[in-house]
């Protein structure tokens, strides 16, 4: 029998391994917080891990940036190149998977993080595309790349519920969302968003991945971006890359897009979702 809701959340309030903000994070966070942010500064912060150092230059080098000049030698250069936001948004996807590399083991982390860096990405060019609110950008960013984290929660610590779940969905023609509603009485989105309210991040991130399966329940300041996360999920599936326990998204990507007015854009988006499908292997392979 899985564990009703309550009981779920009260065992993951009680646990000492839940995964912590990336330190390395925290101090992007805290200069970028400064109106004296500069390059230098998100540069030494990332030069003292030499790790995440050559993981930054693979990528920033990867066919994805590599348009955008010559080879990059330094990660110095790298923040002059693409800019402190962009450099900011790359260590919070490496830093990310890293924190997550021991978790979910019997999820497949290769189609997990490629479904959630398109998402992260797709949302973000959503987002421009519509030409929103430009202070919540990072936040649609990070809810796409963050918004299945629920599922490694779930799959690290109650693995069989999950399996219960997913049985639940194949066996009953049940979307994936109404099984875990009928299993725990709850979801990946609201597991998810538990440990990042945890990691004390904004609001808009917390809201989007804990409603972008059930927008109308948001809260109305931060539900474009949890409908631009749905929207990105929903292409990306459309796309051939789905998520891992949602081969069929259960949304209308041509109605999601006529709800925030890009529907006339949609060859644009193609061509963006294609080249990123394409390139996306480069971005991870790290």
């Amino acid at each position: 029998m899985s564990p009703s809701r309550n009981i779920m959340f009260t065992a993951l309030d009680s646990m000492e391994d839940l995964p912590t903000m990336p330190s390395v994070i925290q101090q992007i966070q805290s200069v970028l917080s400064d109106d004296d942010a500069s390059a230098d500064k998100i540069a030494q912060i990332i030069s003292e891990d030499p790790s995440l150092t050559s993981k930054i230059l693979k990528v920033v080098n990867s066919a994805f940036y590599a348009a955008r000049g010559s080879r990059i030698s330094s990660v110095k250069l790298a923040v002059a190149r693409l800019g402190l936001s962009e450099v900011n948004r790359i260590c919070q996807l490496l830093s990310v998977i890293k924190t997550f590399s021991d978790f979910g083991l019997n999820i497949d982390h290769v189609l997990f993080w490629k479904h959630s860096l398109m998402c992260g990405m797709t949302a973000r060019y959503l987002h421009q595309l519509a030409q929103l609110d430009s202070s919540q950008e990072d936040d649609v960013y990070v809810g796409g790349l963050l918004h299945d984290i629920g599922f490694l929660i779930l799959d690290q610590y109650f693995p069989a519920p999950l399996r219960e779940i997913g049985d639940a969905a194949s066996g009953q023609g049940l979307s994936f969302a109404e099984a875990e509603q009928q299993i725990i009485q709850s979801d990946h989105g609201e597991i998810g968003s538990f440990v990042l309210e945890k990691w004390n991040l904004s609001p808009g991130v917390i809201l989007a991945v804990s409603f972008h399966h059930k927008i109308d329940q948001c809260d109305p300041h931060y539900k474009n971006i949890a409908l631009l996360v749905q929207a990105a999920d929903a292409i990306c599936a459309k796309e051939g890359v789905g998520g891992v326990f949602e081969h069929d998204s259960e949304y209308d990507s041509d109605a999601i897009l006529e709800q925030i007015g890009l529907t006339s854009k949609w060859p644009e988006i193609e061509t963006f979702v294609e080249k990123l499908r394409k390139e996306s292997d480069s971005l991870l392979a790290v």
